[in-house]
């Protein structure tokens, strides 16, 4: 659940202890404050319902209880103790936190008219910033209601204990060369982690999850310089095994976080991550990168645009072998809050990412815009199932296109943000008009002796809509891009001491995901 945006008018800022059956506990009261702004929702409840048994009437207890309950997603006993504190103080001095709570409590709940209402008896007492963000919460309302009136019939599930657990999973990103799933937690996954005194979390490991026949399989720590405890989290990989966009936030620098690029030539190569640099990364945030490594472009989320620092816009940046451009903001995608994340599918037909606006149906949703005449659309509310009252924060796509993959803290997972699997494909054809599945080629070059080869291939197809790619093989000649299905490819070599080579791939029928061949080059005589 998010905690950014507290209102909570007294709550927030200010422990008062008006009542004077309460005085004698005014400690029990602050460490449980205390508890409660360090991430300790349930070692605050444990002290606040011990008070409890003692003061069952106090309107500002049960106010504080409720905000509890809010935050580890009981609803129903957060309803309890507002009720109870409004019965027994129906004068109550706190009677403007107690109706935002319960507008909080009826929108978790989906109750979207009693949210409102509530929402609406708080507005005009506020102060002008409180105001803007409760009046957003109650457009967020009448959209939830909407939406939900005009949902959709589309699969989902939990992916289960093999990818989640009882902490966070986030930034699920699908791995183009082989099957299998990445994903980013704070989970300790070695016995060399502590986690945080008081949360618990550990820094940040990358797992990855293979798929077969449909089922994930338990999650591993896979061997990578980045992988295991070091704090990065993956946000996007290349087509091949050995390219990764990152994100880390390192204290020590004060910037709240920047992203990293990571090209590996082989499998023994080590090489560390490297920061991006001035033309993406700023004294403020920048996270969430995505790449497209068909057309070389590059999203990312950053805050660098609002001077308070507090909201963040999406921007993009050209990429150039492992250089990026200076990045220009994307106004079609911003709104006047806050938008976390991007992804951008490789060939540039749409994007998704998440924001806390109006249209969200509570927290943050998903939203896409796609790619028409070289405009992009207005974005629009993905809708349920892909979105709830709660927080979608990520979203990443499967190669044939038929499910997406997202981290949401909805209720019914196996902890705080889970991984969950929606069917993608379908949505977008009925919704928009085409399928959005890629085809992998993949192989090794070599020459007639089976020696391996090093060398950069040539993609081309006829259609105005995909551009041309230029891949470089690993050291071992391995090679993995990713393009749109539905045309015929030009596939070429040019190396001096090779023959050229040139093989025309047919790739008329789109429900082809993998096209695996080795390519062999004849030595000149």
């Amino acid at each position: 659940m998010k905690r950014g945006l507290f209102i909570l008018f007294v709550l927030s800022s200010v422990v008062m202890f008006a009542q004077d059956d309460l005085s004698s506990s005014d400690w029990k009261m602050t460490q449980a404050k205390m508890f409660f702004e360090d991430g300790q929702t349930e070692n605050a409840l444990e002290i606040y319902l011990e008070l409890y048994q003692d003061f069952p009437t106090n309107d500002f207890l049960n106010l504080r209880i409720a905000e509890c309950y809010n935050d580890i997603y009981d609803y129903e006993n957060a309803y309890a103790h507002l009720k109870n504190a409004i019965d027994n103080n129906p004068s109550s001095e706190y009677l403007d936190d107690i109706n935002f709570w319960f507008g909080r409590t009826h929108h978790k709940m989906g109750d979207f008219d009693l949210a409102y209402s509530y929402y609406e008896k708080v507005k005009k007492g506020t102060e002008l910033i409180d105001s803007l963000y409760v009046q957003n919460l109650m457009q967020q309302c009448l959209s939830g209601k909407e939406i939900y009136e005009n949902k959709g019939n589309y699969f989902s599930e939990n992916c289960g204990p093999n990818v989640n657990s009882e902490y966070n999973e986030i930034f699920p990103v699908v791995a183009f060369g082989e099957d299998k799933l990445f994903f980013t937690t704070d989970r300790k996954v070695n016995e060399h982690q502590d986690g945080h005194p008081s949360t618990g979390l550990c820094d940040y490991s990358v797992m990855e999850s293979y798929i077969k026949e449909g089922q994930f399989q338990k999650a591993v720590v896979p061997d990578q310089v980045f992988s295991n405890g070091k704090d990065y989290i993956l946000t996007s990989v290349g087509a091949g095994n050995g390219e990764f966009i990152l994100y880390k936030n390192s204290p020590e620098f004060e910037d709240n976080g920047d992203l990293y690029y990571l090209l590996l030539t082989d499998e023994f190569d080590v090489s560390q991550p490297v920061n991006m640099g001035e033309t993406v990364n700023s004294i403020k945030f920048e996270g969430a990168g995505s790449l497209d490594f068909i057309n070389q472009k590059f999203y990312f989320s950053s805050n660098s645009n609002n001077k308070k620092s507090e909201e963040k816009d999406i921007f993009y940046s050209n990429k150039r072998n492992s250089n990026f451009s200076n990045s220009l903001v994307v106004d079609e995608f911003n709104s006047e809050l806050d938008e976390d994340f991007v992804y951008i599918h490789p060939g540039g037909d749409f994007v998704v990412f998440a924001s806390n606006s109006g249209k969200s149906m509570g927290g943050y949703d998903l939203f896409i815009s796609v790619l028409k005449d070289k405009k992009w659309s207005e974005p629009v509310n993905l809708g349920y199932p892909f979105n709830s009252v709660e927080d979608e924060r990520q979203f990443s796509l499967s190669v044939d296109g038929q499910y997406a993959y997202i981290s949401s803290d909805r209720i019914g997972g196996e902890g705080r943000m889970d991984i969950y699997k929606m069917e993608f494909g379908t949505f977008m054809q009925e919704k928009f008009g085409f399928h959005p599945g890629l085809t992998v080629i993949q192989g090794q070059v070599t020459d007639e002796n089976y020696d391996e080869v090093s060398t950069k291939i040539s993609i081309s197809n006829d259609l105005k809509d995909c551009y041309n790619q230029k891949v470089d093989t690993d050291l071992e000649g391995y090679f993995s891009v990713a393009v749109k299905p539905g045309t015929k490819y030009t596939i070429e070599i040019k190396e001096s001491a090779y023959e050229k080579y040139s093989l025309t791939l047919d790739l008329t029928d789109s429900s082809r995901s993998r096209v695996n061949f080795d390519i062999e080059l004849q030595t000149k005589e």
